[in-house]
This record gives structure tokens, sequence and C-alpha cells, in this order.
């Protein structure tokens, strides 16, 4: 079984964070575990000791309250939320209850899980660790990229951005191209059976959009190989950015040097 964090606490909180919303300050909260090993990953005490900072609910719930009007937003990430459904189903109906909206970062693993809370959430941003046929290589570990297709076609018509942690020797024109092939297969509908059993169809086009952002190397990162790695400069983001263009109606680089 894979570890998680206790019920009552989180791994993290930041109050106020420029990044984690797009365009609005908002409050990130850390949930510890994760089901994905990815080797550049950042976070990976979350990974490693899910219980992080072991901070209570009642002592973030109680900052949060304290915060309204200074920030909006409150974004819940990983960690991958997810794999505790009924801790995230609660945490978000509390934060919801005191007017915020909710952003919540997810791995696409358990689209079930995001079915059940997505009329309640604001906004997601979902990772696309890679084509399908490198996908194991990128999370560390055997993913069902059938489940990770199921979650990107949960959020046609809603608010949402598809999201790719860009990587050296991992990633390059022909992977991202690759992602957006993926990608616009799912959205004429090219799915297995079961799934699409499960899909309300959204007949229109589907308004996607797809951010790009270097891997951050340093002491955090899972894998030590990571952590003194430069990551792509710009003009390797450009080619990127080049190759996802035909496929998305908006293509995005964050986290560049001058960000």
């Amino acid at each position: 079984m894979l570890p998680v964090e206790s019920e009552d606490t989180l791994a993290g909180v930041q109050l106020t964070s420029a990044v984690d919303y797009p365009g609005k300050l908002c409050s990130t909260l850390f949930l510890g575990g994760c089901n994905f090993r990815c080797p550049f990953c950042h976070n990976g005490s979350l990974v490693l000791d899910p219980r992080g900072a072991a901070i209570s609910f009642k002592e973030v719930l109680t900052a949060l309250h304290r915060r309204r009007g200074l920030v909006d937003v409150v974004t819940i990430t990983g960690g991958e939320p997810t794999l505790n459904p009924s801790r995230l189903g609660r945490l978000i109906r509390e934060i919801k209850a005191m007017g915020y909206r909710v952003k919540l970062d997810t791995n696409g693993s358990h689209p079930e899980v995001l079915a059940d809370c997505l009329g309640e959430l604001d906004y997601v941003a979902l990772d696309i660790k890679n084509a399908p046929t490198v996908y194991a290589k990128t999370a560390g570990i055997w993913a069902d990229v059938e489940k990770i297709a199921h979650s990107v076609a949960l959020l046609a018509g809603r608010p949402h951005e598809l999201r790719t942690t860009v990587v050296p020797g991992l990633h390059g024109p022909k992977e991202i191209a690759a992602i957006g092939r993926w990608i616009r297969a799912i959205d004429n509908g090219i799915l297995s059976e079961a799934v699409q059993e499960r899909l309300i169809h959204h007949p229109e086009p589907v308004e996607r959009t797809y951010v790009l952002q270097p891997f951050r190397s340093g002491s955090g990162n899972l894998d030590p190989v990571y952590r003194t790695m430069p990551a792509f400069d710009e003009v390797a983001l450009q080619a990127l950015r080049e190759a996802a263009e035909p496929f998305f109606q908006r293509v995005i680089l964050r986290g560049m040097a001058r960000d």
C-alpha cells in the first residue's frame, strides 16, 4: 500500500503563491503521497515522507479563514491529491464553504475521483507526463494511460490546462508532437469503448490550453541525477512549443528564467 498522510493533516501549506493559479494570488495546500515516481520531481520529500510538516486540518482552515479577501483561490496540490478521495472531498467542501475558488493539480491517474469532485472545482491542472509509449519511463513506474486519457476527456468544456514538465533526455519535439496527437485522438473520441460509455460527449471542438514548463533542479529532486542537471534553455523550449502548436489552441511556456 502506498503511504499517505493522516486524514487530519496536510503535508504543507504556502499561504501566498503567485505561480499556482493563472493570473491570481492563491494559497497552496500540499497533500503528501504519490503513486508516481517521476525521477525529476522537485517535491521528492512529499513522495518519500508523505506526512511532511503534518499540519492539522484545523490549523490550515483557521489560517485560510483569516486570509479571506487577501486571496481568492486555494490550490490543492501534492504529491497526488486524488490518492485519498475522502480527505480531498472534505478539504474541497471546507474551502468552498469559506467562499474560495478551488484549483486541483493532479496526474490524472484516478479519473473516478476527479469525476466525483469536478463539479466543485473551478480549475484543474492535469499533468501529462509524456507520450503514451514512454509514460512509464517518465513517471518512474507503470501508468495506466487509458485512465489518464479518461481524465483528459472529463475536462472537456471545463476550465483547465494540460501541462508537461519538460526534462532533457525525456522530452524533445518528437515526444511533444506525440503528446499532441494523443490529446487530439482523445478529443476525437478515439478511446476504448469502456471509457466512452462513462463520458458526456462534447460535439463542439475542445478548447485546450497546453503548458510547457522546464523542470527545476535542486536538492529536492527524487533522483539525485536531476539535482544538478541543467534545464532546457529558451531556444530548446521554443522548439518544444513549436512542436505543440499544431495540436492545441493555446500553448504557454511557463517558469522560464524571466518569468
